[in-house]
């Protein structure tokens, strides 16, 4: 285990350790008390006319239980996002304009996922969906909106992988807690 946003995909932190939950106002910090995989839940399909943008849209699939957080990852964007769609992410909080260029949201194509790089004649391909990794704590999922420009009508459902913990209020942690952000970034006043 290295943390949150790591190229494997492991859980964040282990039974018995500590997470910090920040969303964009206070931390609370939590102790694992159980954790189990979650594999292969895919976002209701959504249908996209060509031209059109459709959302936001509440990824209700992805919402977890009452004391409970998700760590969630795509695990095939680049086959699940047709090509010509984009994806824009928003989860918890409003993205304030000062976290963004010219106040533009940046958005998803099934080609962001990989970088490729060249060494010695040697191409790689890294994949880079950990940075795409998402934190729901109990029904506070993202939303998704799809933008359409691929010249067709497009269902789109996206499948994720990730882990769930149950988790309890601690005042006090044993340890260095894991610091996991669950919402969006807020601006300040």
């Amino acid at each position: 285990m290295k943390g949150a946003y790591t190229a494997e995909l492991s859980p964040v932190a282990h039974y018995g350790q500590s997470v910090e939950l920040d969303d964009g106002e206070q931390t609370q910090t939590f102790e694992i008390t159980q954790v189990a995989p979650l594999v292969g839940i895919e976002t209701d399909t959504v249908t996209v006319n060509d031209g059109d943008r459709d959302g936001p849209i509440k990824a209700e699939n992805l919402e977890i239980w009452d004391g409970w957080l998700a760590q969630w990852r795509p695990t095939n964007l680049t086959q699940d996002l047709p090509d010509g769609v984009e994806l824009e992410v928003y989860q918890g909080a409003a993205t304030q304009s000062v976290y963004q260029a010219r106040n533009l949201q940046g958005s998803i194509t099934n080609d962001t996922p990989g970088e490729v790089t060249t060494e010695g004649g040697t191409t790689e391909v890294d994949v880079l969906s950990n940075l795409l990794e998402m934190y729901v704590y109990e029904d506070e999922p993202p939303q998704f909106v799809y933008k359409n420009t691929s010249g067709a009508q497009q269902d789109i459902s996206i499948e994720f992988t990730g882990f769930c913990f149950n988790i309890r209020p601690v005042s006090q942690p044993s340890g260095q807690p894991v610091y996991i952000p669950i919402e969006g970034i807020r601006g300040g006043a």
